[in-house]
């Protein structure tokens, strides 16, 4: 019996020794998981507002082409054509939606702290003019559109979202 019990006692001290390292172990695991998550959801939060962009840019060209005939590749030199028609393109963009989902992921990506972009980067800065253009919407004297279009700057934002 005092075998046994001896058996026993080891054993238990064994299992009491062993618990806090598993323990930390488990805990460790939880928190790469967690951290990987949110890895992954920062870079789903760029893609999404990449893909609104480019949503944006699709409806706008579609747009343009449905109310004066112009293709994207010729939009540079025929602004004032466009310029004319740009009251119903504002209009079209606005009702399609994309504005209000482009809104959304812009707000989401701004949750996760921009999703590790530099604070200071001149695309963080796109992003939140982008999003001030759509707040402040459409009047009798501005576009939404051309707001958003302005913000963009001429850059690539999609692309570069992409590749961080």
């Amino acid at each position: 019996m005092d075998a046994l019990t001896i058996i026993s006692l080891a054993s238990l001290i064994v299992a009491i020794l062993a618990l806090p390292t598993s323990y930390f172990v488990a805990i460790r695991q939880v928190k790469v998981g967690l951290d990987e998550f949110e890895q992954r959801n920062k870079k789903k939060a760029r893609f999404l507002v990449a893909n609104g962009l480019d949503e944006f840019f699709k409806v706008f060209y579609s747009a343009v082409k449905q109310f004066t005939g112009i293709e994207q590749n010729e939009l540079q030199r025929r602004l004032q054509d466009i310029d004319i028609c740009m009251r119903e393109i504002d209009e079209l963009v606005r009702n399609t939606g994309v504005l209000d989902r482009l809104a959304l992921v812009i707000d989401e990506l701004a949750a996760t702290g921009y999703a590790d972009l530099p604070q200071s980067a001149d695309l963080v800065s796109k992003l939140q003019s982008i999003r001030a253009q759509i707040a402040l919407g459409s009047n009798a004297s501005r576009y939404v559109t051309l707001g958003v279009i302005a913000a963009c700057g001429g850059v690539d934002l999609s692309s570069a979202l992409r590749k961080i």
